[in-house]
């Protein structure tokens, strides 16, 4: 930014930004942040909407901009309120440095203060109403009060003291529909629906043909006759619109906030219908949204209402008869059905009069009068979408493509509401602003489910405490555990038995017994370390060392033998024997390997389990003298002797029979 221009800046009272493509802030002057909400959040590096929430969902402006397809674009009459209630306006203005030949990669922002500007044009206002209500006092001319009451665009009403009518200029038979007859004699109350006229409150009025007015009056006394108390001047100005647009600003400002601070759509949804009906004046709202039947058929359904007043759906049902809450439930799903297949809003000004309703009777039954639905837009998930929005399974891959409808909001009054073009495209923005949140969420949602599968196959592979150091990208794990007890268990003849029986039967019998054995292991929170083939590989005291290692490896080994002797008691006719050795002293643990990574034990005490299971007995659990040593005190062991081990020479070996009682 240049210093002269800085320069001109700082003269106007104005403040600037420049800002990416992506609406990160890169520069900011020094009386920038004032105008922010917060202050703190306008700073280099920080998202441009932290700071000014008024241009959420604007990026795609920000990019027109720097490629040239939009020259500028402007918000005006931007409010704030400091800590100490002192009123701050300003003007956003969005513009490429003219400089530069387009397409850009920064834009400016500029801030400007409006405040006096504005408080200069409300005085201004002000004084001009004064100035002709004094104009009138003095002069008391009815011919030049009549030039004055044709020439003035407000809507200028005097009364008497009691508040009848006597005079009216052209701008109020204009505004509110009466002819001057008409108006002449009746009380001002008749165009005046609040209890009272409150000078500096936007008064709501009413036309002749029941259109719903706001109206700016300020009010003095005309002096006519002395003796006599004088008349009321209103002057009136029509704010309908500029409050409609303030509170369109608002609902807007307050739907961005919902979907901001909000985590589930089912959170957000009531809140959203809330804000949208209290704000442009709807009784009652829904949302649809599309499900998957059972028959893998989508169907438009009905999932959150709100009314006001706390009317729930059923509480709504509940003031008019079955039937007639049935024709509404049905009109509603007509038009929410043709929303969603079109993707265009739809406004019915007069449900009693709109042909898709059949059953006129039932108007007044449930006094709603008129309805607007409007589409949600989204990006769908190539066909998936519908079956990630409620929890159904999808493939792993996870593509935005086409833009689709991905629900309807509808809303209902019990008054006529005309056909507002202005209010259909702020709804239309807000079901846009509602896809692009139901899209975050599922891809949030489809993160989170493919990082609890990455989770749960890691930990079918590894201990859970492995697991949790190699995602914190351990490069080497390997410990040594002074005091674990090993088990191998093989079952005996196995490879006979293999060229008897098909593939298939082979794979399922060797499932169902180490199912059974890993079911064991997570009972006896053992670790079960691999399967080889038909041998079984389980170890008590790591990851996690606990001083029962051994009683644990010894109470799986005897539940191991009853699971094979329940198995041969169910298939008489394929008996199986089980071989188990046992072995108790330090062990080195750790992962190896890139791809098939595996939690795997080396050592002495591994290789001479191995060597207690393959030079035992069938339906035995053969011990060394070192597992003897912690189990004699709590289980009947049988000494078998000495025998020679290979790679061992000779050993003293035990029998594990049963648990002591």
């Amino acid at each position: 930014m240049n210093l002269l221009f800085t320069k001109m800046l700082q003269a106007r009272g104005s403040e600037y930004l420049t800002l990416d493509q992506q609406g990160l802030i890169i520069s900011a002057s020094a009386g920038a942040a004032r105008f922010g909400d917060p202050p703190e959040q306008v700073v280099v590096g920080e998202d441009i909407t932290r700071g000014f929430p008024e241009l959420l969902g604007l990026e795609d402006v920000l990019i027109a901009i720097c490629v040239g397809d939009l020259p500028d674009f402007s918000l005006t009459a931007i409010a704030r309120v400091s800590a100490n209630q002192v009123a701050l306006y300003f003007d956003i203005y969005l513009f490429a440095d003219p400089e530069i030949q387009r397409p850009v990669d920064q834009l400016i922002c500029l801030l400007e203060d409006v405040t006096e500007r504005r408080a200069l044009e409300q005085s201004l206002v002000q004084n001009s109403n004064e100035t002709n209500l004094l104009v009138n006092q003095l002069r008391i001319s009815k011919n030049y009060i009549d030039q004055i009451l044709a020439s003035m665009a407000d809507v200028l009403i005097v009364t008497n003291p009691l508040g009848q009518i006597k005079t009216v200029n052209q701008a109020a038979i204009d505004l509110f529909g009466y002819s001057e007859a008409e108006l002449i004699n009746q009380s001002i109350f008749l165009l005046v629906k609040d209890a009272q006229i409150t000078m500096g409150k936007p008064s709501k009025c009413q036309t002749k043909n029941n259109k719903i007015l706001v109206i700016s009056f300020s009010c003095s006394t005309l002096e006519t006759m002395p003796d006599i108390e004088p008349n009321l001047i209103y002057v009136g100005r029509n704010i309908t619109e500029l409050q409609r647009q303030q509170q369109r600003q608002e609902l807007q400002y307050a739907i961005a906030e919902i979907l901001t601070t909000t985590n589930a759509l089912n959170q957000a949804i009531p809140k959203v219908l809330a804000a949208i009906c209290t704000n442009l004046e709807w009784d009652f709202g829904a949302l649809w949204m599309p499900e998957v039947t059972i028959d893998e058929q989508v169907e438009i359904k009905l999932i959150q209402t709100w009314g006001k007043e706390n009317l729930t759906a059923q509480a709504h049902r509940a003031q008019s008869s079955t039937k007639s809450s049935e024709i509404e439930f049905s009109y509603s799903q007509r038009i929410v059905e043709e929303v969603w297949a079109s993707g265009c809003p739809d406004w019915v000004i007069d449900i009693e009069n709109d042909p898709r309703f059949f059953f006129k009777s039932f108007v007044d039954q449930s006094h709603l009068r008129s309805a607007f639905s409007v589409p949600i837009i989204g990006s769908a998930v190539n066909d998936d979408l519908i079956r990630e929005t409620y929890e159904l399974e999808v493939d792993d891959e996870f593509i935005y493509s086409k833009q689709v409808t991905l629900g309807v909001m509808i809303f209902f009054s019990y008054k006529i509401h005309p056909l507002d073009a202005d209010q259909l495209k702020i709804m239309g923005a807000i079901g846009y602003q509602i896809g692009q949140y139901i899209n975050r969420k599922q891809a949030e949602l489809a993160l989170h489910n493919q990082q609890e599968k990455t989770n749960k196959l890691l930990l079918n592979i590894l201990p859970e405490s492995i697991a949790i150091r190699l995602k914190e990208d351990e490069t080497t794990i390997a410990e040594t555990f002074d005091d674990v007890t090993v088990l191998f268990a093989d079952l005996v003849g196995f490879t006979q038995l293999s060229a008897e029986i098909s593939a298939t039967e082979l794979v399922e019998l060797l499932n169902r017994v180490f199912s059974e054995f890993d079911r064991l292991a997570e009972f006896y929170k053992l670790e079960k370390i691999k399967t080889i083939g038909d041998c079984y590989m389980v170890v008590g005291g790591l990851p996690q060392r606990r001083e029962d290692h051994a009683l644990a490896i010894a109470d799986i080994a005897l539940d191991m033998l009853e699971v094979i002797n329940r198995f041969n008691a169910r298939n008489p006719h394929r008996s199986l024997s089980l071989r188990i050795g046992i072995n108790t002293g330090t062990v080195i643990a750790g992962v190896i390997g890139l791809r098939k990574f595996i939690y795997d034990l080396w050592g002495d005490t591994v290789n001479t389990a191995s060597r207690m299971e393959a030079h035992g007995l069938p339906d035995k659990i053969q011990v060394t003298e070192a597992t003897y040593a912690q189990l004699y005190e709590h289980y009947h062991l049988s000494k078998r002797g000495t025998i020679a081990i290979k790679g061992k020479g000779e050993m003293v070996t035990y029998f594990l029979e049963a648990k002591k009682v």
